[in-house]
């Protein structure tokens, strides 16, 4: 019965032929291809992956398929076959640079191999069979029934690659099989095939399409595009892998690709900051207390602001604090202040005498706000790097890991946050993100930030914007920005925050007013919070393009000693004694 099966292959072989190609100088010196086929050489029914991993190759003018898998194989000298590129072409064996690794075979062939009595049914059996000829991969290598088969377009040619005639576009695979004569590749002239196999062209052609391109390593160079490249060959590797699996590969390199072919928005961003800015700077001449998201957007983006402006604020500010005894409304204003002050060179622990970060010191009445008091109470003891002061008084000493422990408290069962309900919101979520960035590598903080991060890209709408409160608005799409770059994530370059093409920076330029400021929704008026978040968001963006330290770090800004500092003529000391005797001074 086994000789029968022999002649039967033997016969069979002699109309399967599959071919593989290489440009040989001889069609290198025809004009303009015709056009380009993906080819590959697989030999997944070993568990070995490529011999020839997918690759674009030309074709001329009146060439056969043979033609194409010389070119791909680099000439006659990588490979053995019967008779010629014009007539008979017959495919016979394939030099194999990792002909040494061990076979790996699926179950399901080694079951049909065991069903049919064969003696090497394992894969350590396999592995222990000598192949032919050394270093080559040929038909009837560990099995009577291997060979070389020939698919286009996912279809197993019924003619020799001599007699085929390539069209631009098509995907060429040629793929050993171990066993059965094609069945173990799902389509077999001597039978059905073993099992339905996925269609793996459309997948083949992208990878092909990054193997092929000029700029391949710049590509790979992208973390985002390696990974997507490298998840994308293991599951074409795998001769199982569902439909689900290959179409999910592709999807995700596809994006992958797109962000990292999508224009770099650095010069549109600068000229809108500049336009920003200057519109910051005449609607807000004298700029003072209640100004500092517009003051940290100017700072931290490097707009030329005019001579004084900061100084300006500083003393509107100081003047301000004097007036309220110290005393601000919660603690999220003292957070605002701070920031705002540090971002200009001005230590928040003596404002006008005041230490701002003092009322922060009770996590009693920081979270008493809620997630919102604990974030940018974070958000401003890191921008300076500033100790946690302590308060003697407080019901709960303030420290980073007390905040931090109480944000993650928050997190909403499906990933993100909200200042209340359970549906997730972009702006608090991102506004999260921004306060957690420095600790992204906790171990109780990275999962947190990685399935917000999921939340946000599938909140995210095509036009690359957000809608908060059912509102597809400025501000939303601004907070989000800011996150991205508080984490150091390029959104012209992550697959997960480019939608249909369009990236956060195109959304957010698109509320973008002829006067520099910024519309809340595309069809009111300009608004003063949405133009100030906005121009931060840019500077957040810029910051990361230049390679700076992100928006709400503020390492990079010189911050005076305190013990040197003398404000409205007050003493250090004086200072100190108004914060001392409990009445001066009562935050909240």
């Amino acid at each position: 019965m086994k000789a029968l099966r022999k002649i039967g292959c033997l016969l069979l072989c002699l109309l399967l032929a599959a071919g593989l190609a290489l440009p040989t100088s001889a069609a290198d010196d025809r004009t303009a291809p015709a056009g380009y086929v993906t080819v590959s050489v697989e030999k997944f029914t070993l568990g070995q992956g490529y011999i020839t991993a997918p690759q674009q190759v030309p074709f001329y003018s009146g060439e056969n398929a043979a033609h194409v898998l010389d070119r791909a194989l680099g000439g006659a000298s990588n490979y053995s076959a019967s008779g010629s590129l014009e007539s008979g072409f017959y495919l016979g064996a394939v030099a194999d640079p990792t002909a040494s690794l061990p076979v790996a075979a699926p179950q399901y062939i080694l079951d049909q191999m065991e069903e049919y009595g064969e003696d090497a049914y394992t894969n350590e059996a396999l592995s222990g069979l000598s192949r032919s000829r050394e270093g080559w991969l040929s038909q009837m290598d560990y099995s009577f029934m291997s060979g070389w088969f020939f698919f286009v377009d996912n279809v197993a040619v019924s003619v020799g690659m001599s007699d085929w005639t390539p069209e631009d576009g098509q995907v060429m695979r040629v793929q050993f099989t171990l066993y059965g004569y094609g069945a173990d590749l799902g389509s077999s002239w001597a039978g059905p095939g073993y099992c339905d196999l996925a269609d793996k062209d459309a997948l083949t052609a992208k990878v092909a399409q990054v193997n092929s391109a000029s700029n391949k390593a710049e590509l790979l160079g992208a973390p985002d595009v390696n990974g997507a490249y490298e998840a994308a060959l293991a599951v074409l590797g795998q001769m199982t892998s569902s439909q689900d699996e290959v179409d999910g590969a592709l999807a995700a390199l596809t994006d992958a690709l797109e962000s990292a072919a999508a224009p770099d928005g650095t010069q549109a961003a600068r000229a809108q900051f500049e336009k920003t800015g200057a519109y910051l700077v005449a609607q807000y001449p004298n700029p003072g207390y209640n100004d500092e998201w517009r003051v940290l957007a100017l700072a931290r983006g490097g707009y030329t602001v005019p001579d004084g402006y900061f100084d300006l604020y500083r003393s509107n500010v100081y003047a301000s604090l004097t007036e309220k005894g110290g005393q601000l409304s919660s603690s999220t204003d003292y957070s605002r202040l701070a920031l705002a002050l540090t971002a200009t060179g001005s230590s928040a622990v003596n404002t006008a005498g005041y230490n701002l970060l003092r009322p922060l010191a009770d996590q009693s009445k920081v979270t008493g706000q809620g997630i919102n008091g604990a974030v940018y109470a974070l958000l401003a003891l890191d921008a300076g790097a500033y100790t946690v002061p302590q308060n003697v008084g407080a019901a709960v000493q303030t420290t980073r890991d007390g905040l931090i422990g109480f944000i993650l408290s928050k997190e909403l069962s499906g990933g993100g946050f909200a200042i209340f309900g359970s549906t997730a919101d972009p702006d608090m979520t991102a506004m999260t993100l921004q306060a957690l960035a420095p600790y992204a590598a906790r171990a109780d903080v990275a999962p947190v930030i990685e399935r917000a991060l999921g939340v946000l890209s599938g909140l995210q709408n095509e036009t690359g914007g957000f809608a908060s409160w059912g509102t597809v608005n400025a501000e939303s799409i601004a907070q989000v920005l800011t996150a991205l770059t508080s984490l150091g994530i390029d959104p012209d370059k992550d697959a997960r925050f480019i939608k249909k093409g369009n990236t956060l920076l195109d959304a957010l330029l698109a509320f973008a007013d002829e006067s520099g400021g910024f519309h809340r929704t595309l069809t009111s008026a300009v608004n003063a919070m949405t133009t100030e978040q906005s121009a931060y968001a840019l500077a957040a963006y810029l910051r990361l393009k230049d390679g700076k330290a992100p928006l709400y770090d503020m390492s990079d800004v010189f911050l005076p000693d305190v013990a040197d500092v003398s404000l409205l003529g007050e003493t250090i000391a004086a200072a100190e004694a108004k914060l001392a005797d409990g009445k001066t001074y009562s935050p909240f």
